[in-house]
């Protein structure tokens, strides 16, 4: 699919990630900021645990209101959040790095409790039957911007201007962007209302543990990743090959690079295929994990990212969209919340878990995860047997 063959929503929000990519480099910047001021892993991972710690049962209630409201109004409280969550990175200094660093990604993780409602715009805009080349689209764009920004932002970083001020005058300029992106968002984006409003009472909140193996498979894959978030990337870069910020951005940017190559990749593929394709990818994420535990040059270490990240993102292609021709357009917003509860539940003591281990061991977050890949290989291969026997 041609990108003038899109429709133009479709457009309009995929170019919305693209130019705004470049601001997700923070989750790598904070880490480094922090480590370079003396914070240790397991420092870190306090810090982001106290920050997660808020109300998970909010993430589904949300997710229930803007199945009834405009969705268009979530995506701007994200980028208005952002930029309050910027100036608390700012602001970073001195005495005062701890508590705005605590308060910054506490403002990011009421952020992430509208994360839900980015699923539910891209079902109600994204045309079903073009899902797929859609999500190519999706996954391209954004990658691209990423490459080229983040080799920029990382090299000016490390070789240009290492000084703290600039990191946190980096932060200043990205609450302006976030701004920008809300007005943006008020302005081009469509209004859409998922359901009509009915005088119903919103039901509380409840968790269903009732998952079909798939979605569990889901679960377990995403939150593998959740052990290892950025901060284990950047504390194994640093500690393992001395590395400053531009050999994470390097990573980074060999990881965006191979999901561009992913979009091309599933092309072979048909969508019949899908979840025999998923297999193969989850294999080649877990192998290419194996060989990061064993610490190798760093060069190697960026092919082993690249093999990942390929594998991720044909996952990715092919999962989001099995998952979203599964459920009711009208539903998304309220599926997808619930499936979110459960990811923040166990995000809450992830960072803890991650920063204690890196602290004992930089590789032991990366062994967490490959054992939890080989547990979601094991169920996909028992899913798919179980699928061809009710087939036959």
């Amino acid at each position: 699919m041609r990108w003038r063959d899109l429709n133009k929503d479709a457009k309009i929000y995929i170019l919305y990630h693209t130019f705004s990519c470049p601001l997700l480099f923070t989750w790598y910047l904070v880490p480094y900021y922090l480590f370079k001021n003396g914070y240790s892993p397991l420092d870190i991972g306090i810090i982001f645990t106290f920050a997660k710690i808020s109300s998970i049962p909010l993430t589904y209630l949300i997710g229930k209101y803007f199945a009834y409201h405009d969705l268009k109004k979530g995506l701007i409280a994200i980028d208005l959040l952002g930029a309050l969550s910027f100036i608390f990175y700012y602001l970073a200094k001195g005495e005062l790095i701890t508590i705005m660093i605590i308060l910054a990604t506490f403002i990011d993780e009421i952020a992430k409790i509208f994360y839900p409602i980015y699923s539910a715009y891209e079902r109600a805009i994204y045309p079903t039957r073009k899902l797929k080349e859609i999500m190519e689209w999706h996954l391209r764009l954004p990658e691209l911007s990423i490459i080229i920004s983040y080799l920029s932002i990382g090299f000016y970083y490390a070789y240009i201007c290492p000084k703290d001020e600039c990191i946190l005058n980096t932060f200043l300029l990205f609450a302006f962007i976030e701004l920008f992106f809300a007005y943006f968002i008020l302005n081009k984006f469509k209004t859409t209302i998922l359901k009509e409003q009915r005088h119903k009472k919103i039901k509380s909140f409840s968790l269903k543990l009732s998952f079909p193996i798939a979605v569990w498979i889901y679960i377990i894959y995403v939150n593998s990743w959740v052990l290892l978030p950025s901060f284990a990337w950047v504390n194994f870069i640093m500690r393992e090959y001395g590395g400053n910020i531009f050999y994470i951005a390097v990573v980074e940017s060999v990881i965006s690079f191979s999901s561009i190559i992913a979009t091309y990749i599933s092309n072979f593929f048909k969508e019949e295929q899908g979840y025999i394709v998923m297999i193969f990818s989850v294999i080649i994420i877990a192998v290419s994990l194996t060989f990061v535990v064993m610490r190798p040059p760093f060069f190697q270490l960026i092919a082993l990212a690249f093999f990942i990240r390929l594998g991720d993102a044909l996952w990715f292609i092919y999962n989001r969209t099995w998952m979203y021709k599964s459920i009711d357009k009208e539903d998304i917003s309220e599926v997808m919340a619930s499936i979110s509860a459960i990811n923040r539940g166990f995000g809450v003591i992830a960072p803890y878990i991650t920063g204690f281990l890196a602290v004992i061991n930089t590789i032991l977050p990366f062994m967490l995860g490959l054992s939890m890949m080989i547990i979601v290989i094991l169920l996909t291969f028992y899913d798919f047997l179980k699928r061809q026997k009710i087939r036959d």
